[in-house]
């Protein structure tokens, strides 16, 4: 229907256009190119070096996706850029944002050889990060006939974001508790339940848990890596944020990131050493929060999203998040699980010796309660 359709406008258009004209049905997918800037930055006083990113749209008469990978297709020639940092209204430092090139880029569809970032680092010795009682504005030049971008953020009161303090000693001297004596036998697991306060100018809260090892090939070849576990969204409760990490899930989770690992043949084992786990609580201030929540994927019938940013003269988002970590490790049963539990005994887990000694539980240490548990 829609063809017959358009071969009957383009009759008529032709019987009446018949001595000035010819019917064609040529048009044009793209309009007329508009270069916007497009910018990413989101600054983290916990970390000692802030990164922005710096591109601008594209469009082509092709493939946009072929044009992804062509790393000129987005990338200006020439930027000058600086963050200013102002403490009740007055300005009090200055940073020129650098050029970087990085490289080892997750798979994608933009070019991953090699990509562009800018960046500072707050060199003053008396407060060597950020200030997170002061206000940031971004500045950004991409040529000298296009307006000044800019944006501005506040950061978190990372001061205020702290692990409770049983939350902290439990975790020193107990470690993390996913399982006891009797787990293994009647397959029953435990809960840990981190606790921390919310920090000032946040607006979203996710937790998410490590645990590190070193792996060992049986070329001998040791890299120290860490499998990851998003434990999702917190929201604050009576004054505190609280996530219950349920043991079953922690083990399904190593389980699933490892399953299928390409080069599991070649693992000789895998060493836990002090400091095998670790939590991290991040939290994102207003805009990031928002920015987050209107990027996810839509569930709906309606797949169109709106468009947010604070950038002016641009778009893309400018924030701030910060991070709290909190070190410790698999108590003795937990780690025995780890090693010898259905879940995970594929994965070669093992005690580094030069540790387990110090590791008690029930005034019994790890060689002595699981003989073999040790590394060889």
């Amino acid at each position: 229907m829609k063809r017959i359709i358009k071969l009957f406008l383009c009759s008529v258009i032709s019987a009446a256009a018949l001595f000035t004209s010819s019917c064609t049905t040529d048009f044009e997918l793209n309009a007329e190119y508009d270069e916007i800037p497009i910018i990413f930055g989101v600054l983290d006083q916990s970390v000692d070096t802030q990164f922005v990113k710096i591109n601008k749209s594209f469009i082509g008469n092709g493939d946009n996706s072929t044009y992804a990978a062509i790393n000129d297709s987005s990338l200006y020639t020439n930027v000058i850029g600086r963050v200013e940092e102002y403490v009740d209204g007055a300005l009090t430092e200055t940073f020129p944002l650098e050029e970087m090139w990085v490289t080892n880029l997750d798979e994608g569809i933009f070019y991953t050889d090699s990509q562009k970032v800018y960046f500072f680092v707050p060199t003053a010795i008396a407060k060597p990060y950020l200030n997170e009682d002061a206000t940031y504005k971004l500045i950004v030049d991409v040529s000298e006939e296009a307006q000044p971008i800019e944006a501005e953020t506040n950061l978190i009161k990372g001061s205020e974001l702290n692990w409770d303090i049983i939350t902290s000693n439990g975790a020193i001297i107990n470690g993390i508790i996913f399982a006891d004596a009797s787990t293994a036998a009647e397959n029953d697991y435990l809960t840990s339940s981190p606790k921390c306060t919310p920090g000032g100018n946040a607006d979203k809260y996710e937790f998410k848990l490590r645990l590190h090892f070193t792996e060992v090939t049986f070329a001998g070849v040791s890299s120290e890596k860490y499998v990851e576990w998003n434990l999702g969204e917190v929201i604050v409760v009576n004054g505190n944020l609280k996530k219950e990490i349920s043991g079953e899930a922690f083990y399904s989770a190593i389980n699933n990131k490892l399953a299928g690992y390409a080069y599991e043949a070649d693992v000789d084992k895998r060493i836990i050493s002090k400091d095998n786990i670790e939590i991290i609580v991040t939290a994102a201030n207003e805009n990031l929060s928002l920015f987050m929540g209107i990027n996810e994927p839509a569930t709906g019938v309606v797949t169109e999203q709106p468009v947010f940013t604070n950038v002016e003269g641009g778009v893309g988002i400018f924030a701030s998040r910060f991070s709290r970590n909190l070190f410790s490790y698999l108590s003795l049963h937990s780690s025995y699980i780890l090693s010898y539990g259905a879940e995970t005994s594929a994965y070669k887990f093992c005690i580094d010796p030069s540790w387990d000694g110090s590791i008690t539980q029930g005034g019994q240490n790890m060689e002595t309660t699981y003989p073999g548990i040790r590394c060889n």
